[in-house]
C-alpha cells in the first residue's frame, strides 16, 4: 500500500510502530489485525506526510472487507489506547544527523535510499523490535554505507566505520556490529539466487565492482 500510494519512507515504520504498540495492549481477533494494521497506516499517514492516504482508498486496499465506518471508528479506539501518542521516534528520524556527521564524499543519496530500505526490512522481522530506534539506524546506515566504503576512503574497514558510527551515537561497536550482521543475513540471498528476501532486483555499481556482502550495492530497484 505504502508503495502504491507513493507514502514517504517513514510512514509504514511509524505504522508497525504504532501496530506493536496497540496490539500490545489491547487484545484482538485474527480477523480484526487488517482492520488495525489499515488503521494504523491511515494514522501514520496523517503524521508524516501533508497528504494522508485516503480512509475509501484503505478501504479499496481491502477488497472493501473493512467498511468505511469500522475504519473511522476503530481510528478513535486506536488513538484512545495509545492516549493519543503516535508521534514515536523511529530508526528513520536519525539518518539525516548520522549521515551529516559521516564524512562521505560521494554516495550520500544511494547511502540514504539503501539505510530507508533496510530499516523497511527490519521493520518486518521481530528480532529487532528488541532494538532501540537508533541503533536500528546507525546499523542500517553502516550497512548502507558498507556498500559505498570503495568509494569512500575515511574508512579502511569496517571496524573504522563502527567506531565512527559509536562516536555519533554512543552506542557499543558489539552492539552494532552484531544488529549489522543481522541486516546483511536478513538480505542475504538464497543459495543459487540472485534475489533478497522481498525478490528485489540487485543492480551492482557502473564499474563491475564485485559485492563482498549482500548489502554491498549501488542500486536496489523492486
Amino acid at each position: 500500500v505504502c508503495e502504491n500510494e507513493k507514502c514517504q519512507q517513514d510512514v509504514f515504520p511509524l505504522a508497525v510502530n504504532c501496530l506493536d504498540r496497540f496490539l500490545s495492549v489491547v487484545k484482538i481477533r485474527k480477523s480484526q489485525l487488517q482492520l488495525v494494521g489499515a488503521v494504523c497506516l491511515f494514522l501514520a499517514s496523517k503524521v508524516r506526510q501533508t497528504r494522508a492516504i485516503s480512509a475509501e482508498k484503505l478501504c479499496a486496499y481491502t477488497d472493501n472487507s473493512v467498511t468505511l465506518e469500522e475504519l473511522l471508528n476503530w481510528e478513535l479506539l486506536v488513538l484512545s489506547r495509545l492516549k493519543w501518542d503516535i508521534s514515536a521516534v523511529i530508526p528513520n528520524d536519525f539518518i539525516e544527523p548520522i549521515l551529516q556527521r559521516l564524512p562521505l564524499v560521494t554516495g550520500i543519496e544511494v547511502a540514504r535510499n539503501h539505510a530507508e530500505t533496510f530499516i523497511a526490512f527490519c521493520f518486518i522481522d521481530f528480532n529487532f523490535s528488541l532494538y532501540p530506534p537508533s541503533m536500528v539506524a546507525a546499523a542500517s546506515v553502516g550497512a548502507a554505507v558498507q556498500g559505498l566504503l570503495w568509494l569512500n576512503k575515511q574508512w579502511s574497514s569496517q571496524q573504522e566505520l563502527l567506531t565512527r558510527l559509536h562516536q555519533i551515537l554512543g552506542i557499543e561497536v558489539d552492539c552494532l556490529r552484531h544488529c549489522l550482521e543481522q541486516i546483511e543475513s536478513m538480505v542475504a540471498p538464497p543459495s543459487g539466487k540472485t534475489f533478497n528476501k522481498l525478490e528485489a532486483v540487485v543492480v551492482i555499481d557502473r564499474e563491475n565492482v564485485k559485492p563482498d556482502t549482500p548489502t554491498d550495492v549501488q542500486d536496489v530497484h523492486f
